[in-house]
């Protein structure tokens, strides 16, 4: 199927990227702004946006400047809403590259790269994915409303593997709930395959490509799936 130009009308997008890091000898509960301070990790001046959240198996942080860190066994999540961000304000790789070098011996695996985008949409375009992606069919009339669905792609791609996910959802504006499409996506690295003596620097490596990766996840999004062409960062 051939996708017009222009087929998808935006009202409002809202981009977050997403570094998980997975290891196996992970200590959520060593993670702490305090620890994240006198470390380096973070600013002196980063200030939270919330309690954190404590329990046995997690930790999670939220900073005033749209950074959030969640720690689960074998796993941490740095996380940032990057909006209207220039470049120079987004912190996220920054931070996940001081914390794997401050913390080496954690027994590293894969490195995921996680951008995201929440497009709000004008209602002719609320049906995209039943009437767009999925070929039409007996299945479009079972049950009494029009069916909700969700679609799965993987693009082995020359960087990395990117499995992207496009899920109907809404967005608020104004006390309106309008018609959104939610694209997700994941870059898989895995660094466990090389020695030891080059896990480190490799997963910099591939938290440092973060910036290519959204670049591909937004090309993708607008010009092959939307019909658009935009830029992905302000200057």
């Amino acid at each position: 199927m051939e996708l017009m130009t222009n087929l998808v009308q935006k009202t409002l997008e809202i981009q977050e990227v997403g570094i998980i890091i997975t290891a196996k000898k992970l200590n959520v509960g060593i993670l702490s702004v305090d620890f994240l301070k006198t470390s380096g990790i973070i600013a002196q001046d980063w200030e939270l946006q919330s309690k954190p959240v404590k329990t046995p198996s997690a930790v999670q942080l939220s900073f005033q400047n749209g950074v959030n860190l969640v720690a689960q066994p074998g796993k941490i999540i740095f996380s940032e809403t990057i909006a209207k961000k220039a470049l120079s304000e987004i912190k996220i790789s920054e931070v996940a590259g001081k914390y794997i070098e401050k913390l080496p011996h954690a027994d590293y695996q894969e490195v995921t790269i996680n951008p995201k985008s929440l497009i709000g949409l004008e209602n002719s375009s609320s049906d995209y994915i039943t009437q767009t992606l999925i070929a039409s069919g007996p299945w479009h009339n079972i049950g009494k409303e029009k069916i909700q669905a969700s679609i799965n792609f993987l693009f082995q791609l020359e960087e990395a593997p990117l499995s992207l996910s496009i899920t109907q959802a809404q967005i608020k504006q104004n006390d309106k709930f309008l018609p959104a499409l939610l694209f997700s996506g994941n870059f898989y690295y895995r660094v466990n395959n090389y020695p030891q003596t080059e896990i480190i620097s490799q997963m910099v490596q591939n938290i440092n490509k973060w910036q290519t990766n959204l670049e591909t996840f937004n090309d993708i999004i607008n010009q092959k799936f939307l019909g658009q062409a935009e830029s992905v960062f302000n200057n």
